[in-house]
């Protein structure tokens, strides 16, 4: 409905007080002159308020622009955080001509001589406003309209994990292509009006609704099993940097983003997630590997929600800074193009913001993910399993991690093994789910061979995979050395040491033309266990040994403590001792705590010993006596037992 005109006016005073300053001491942030005001419409024309039938209070239309700007910070362009008014105008003026011509503002200014600072861009989201009701003035809020408390999110299943697994899956083999221009609406769809997608602009479910244009698209990848993402501007190209034309124009977003179809009371929506990134296959094709992996790890986008001018800052600098291309088409990010033009000539960047298609390549992974759908339909069999360890059920998951089996007879290790790796061998035997880690060159390789020995001993059969061809390699060739076609070298033709799938094929024809072992399993497995029982012998050996050398040490330390408190080297103090070394530190020991003529009793026992030249306390030479008797029979016992031992 129209409504008078409406001025949002702002005048600084000419006479300020001599050292104004805020309450809180800061000087004060407006240090400009002058009047600016801001008018919601033309001389003449009508502005344009809420309806009053509505439960709900609504601000003008120009009021609503002005609150909108700066309560998300989409104002502010230049990067510094502050909003101007000048760029308060700027934006609004902007915003209600592409709404409508109905009603233009207008500013006017008088006798400013700054730059008027009036808002700071909010960090992180934009604050909520409480929508405002119509009751009158007085009356109080309706108790049953205050907010609920959030439920708790619902325990997640193990079909909601395995989900989650298989798009990580296929995430991995989604590559963003170059598209053909003419395949508009068969891999792409250009949007209109704004960009909503990579600046976030979305509604407060995080979702948007999903644009007329878009339909048919949405359709398509549901079908081919393809992911949905969305890329603002679009970057023509004619043909391969410093390579010859192609025959027709090819294009890719600039900057991209992962879209996901959600389905919300029976009304399909789009919910864009996961980071604002350079389109992959565009900054390797005019980049090269190098310089597009860089890039990749360093960019990071520097608007806040829904800041469309901050967007059109970055992707102006990008573009001239990293690419080198021109903006054929100014980026305005707010009034997108409804097409890719093609009829200008030259590379550069559109103001088109695109949905798009990205084909996943899925001949890798088809089993994995096959694999998937399997488990997803016998969910409770994996209890019984060491995937259990994974549940998202904390009492499942604290179970399989509890649970242990008997410990197999034989641990089989024909290659070195130190005690750590031991451990863990033994773990990995016995529990459903063990992790071992360590830096390079800790033998993480060896203990994984190791484990293939005991299990095939045990008569189990063991896999072993890793996301690095190398680790799997170096584990092979260790089993390949201890028995040649113990483990079989499976994979992908692609692999760059060599065809696995040859390798596959050779070791299982060597294993069907292998003539009978002279030596069975049983007959190895005693020979194991043998061998196994005199291992363990010397294990215990070595632990007395152990144990024996670490008294040596102690007996040794003290001696070297008391024979210094008493003045004397340790050499001639075990020279002095040829007596009964346990009656020696008894009696000294009860001497030092003597008090009838104990002084005298305690120096007729060091001139005894031939220790009449110690001139300080008796009761303390006394003791310390008795304290390095007590370490010399114990060096001499300790000294007898590992000579015995090595008899």
């Amino acid at each position: 409905m129209p409504q008078r005109r409406t001025r949002h006016g702002l005048r600084t005073s000419d006479h300020q007080a001599p050292r104004s300053a805020a309450k809180s001491g800061e000087e004060a942030l407006l240090n400009s002159r002058g009047v600016y005001v801001l008018s919601s419409s033309r001389a003449g024309e009508d502005s344009y308020a809420d309806t009053v039938d509505t439960a709900e209070a609504k601000p003008s239309a120009f009021t609503a622009e002005v609150i909108e700007g700066l309560r998300t910070g989409k104002v502010g362009k230049d990067g510094s955080g502050e909003v101007s008014v000048e760029e308060l105008f700027q934006y609004v003026n902007r915003r209600m001509r592409a709404q409508s011509h109905r009603q233009v503002p207008v500013k006017s200014a008088h006798g400013v001589d700054d730059r008027i600072i009036i808002a700071s861009c909010p960090l992180g989201s934009a604050p909520r406003l409480v929508p405002l009701g119509r009751r009158p003035v007085g009356q109080p809020a309706d108790p049953a309209r205050t907010q609920a408390p959030k439920a708790t999110p619902p325990q997640p299943t193990w079909n909601d994990l395995l989900g989650y697994y298989r798009e990580c899956v296929l995430a991995d083999e989604t590559e963003t292509p170059l598209m053909s221009v003419g395949d508009h609406n068969t891999s792409y769809v250009c949007l209109s009006g704004s960009e909503r997608f990579l600046t976030g602009a979305v509604d407060d479910d995080g979702c948007a609704a999903l644009p007329a244009e878009a339909a048919s698209l949405i359709s398509s990848a549901a079908e081919q099993g393809a992911e949905l993402w969305a890329g603002y501007p679009a970057v023509v190209l004619n043909g391969p940097r410093g390579g010859r034309s192609w025959s027709y124009p090819k294009f890719a977003p600039l900057l991209v983003r992962r879209v996901e179809i959600v389905y919300l009371d029976g009304e399909v929506r789009l919910k864009p997630y996961g980071p604002v990134q350079p389109h992959p296959r565009l900054t390797r094709e005019w980049l090269g590997e190098e310089e597009a992996a860089h890039l990749a790890d360093t960019y990071q986008p520097t608007w806040h929600r829904g800041q469309h001018d901050r967007m059109a800052v970055d992707v102006r600098n990008l573009l001239s800074q990293e690419f080198e291309l021109p903006c054929v088409q100014e980026p305005r990010p707010d009034q997108l193009d409804d097409h890719i033009d093609v009829r200008t000539p030259g590379h550069g960047a559109r103001n088109t913001a695109v949905l798009f298609l990205a084909p996943r390549d899925t001949k890798a992974t088809k089993k994995l993910i096959d694999d998937f759908d399997a488990v997803s339909e016998r969910t409770a069999s994996i209890r019984s399993t060491a995937l259990a360890a994974l549940s998202p059920d904390p009492v499942e998951r604290a179970q399989a991690l509890a649970h242990t089996e008997p410990t197999p007879p034989r641990l089989v290790t024909p290659l070195p093994c130190n005690e750590a790796q031991y451990a863990v061998l033994n773990s990995a035997m016995t529990r459903r789910f063990t992790v071992a880690t360590g830096p390079p060159g800790t033998g993480k390789s060896q203990l994984v061979a190791n484990l293939v020995a005991t299990a095939v001993v045990n008569g189990q059969s063991v896999l072993i995979v890793s996301n690095n061809n190398e680790a799997v390699d170096e584990v092979w060739r260790r089993c390949e050395k201890l028995v040649p076609g113990s483990v079989v070298r499976t994979g992908s033709a692609s692999a760059k040491i060599m065809d696995c799938t040859q390798a596959e094929t050779t070791a299982l024809h060597t294993l069907c033309a292998m003539p009978p072992s002279a030596s069975t399993v049983a007959t190895a497995a005693m020979d194991a266990e043998v061998t196994g029982g005199r291992l363990s012998r010397v294990r215990q050996d070595l632990a007395r040994v152990a144990v024996t050398e670490r008294d040596l040490r102690r007996a040794g330390e003290a001696r070297e403590e008391h024979a210094h408190q008493l003045g004397l080297p340790t050499a001639e103090l075990i020279s002095l001792h040829t007596k009964d070394l346990d009656q020696v530190a008894h009696k000294a020991k009860h001497l030092a705590r003597a008090r009838i003529l104990g002084t005298w009793r305690r120096i007729r026992l060091m001139r005894q010993l031939s220790l009449s030249k110690y001139d300080g306390d008796t009761a303390r030479a006394c003791l310390a006596l008795a304290n390095f008797a007590a370490a010399e029979a114990n060096w001499r016992r300790g000294s007898a037992q590992a000579a015995g031992g090595r008899a």
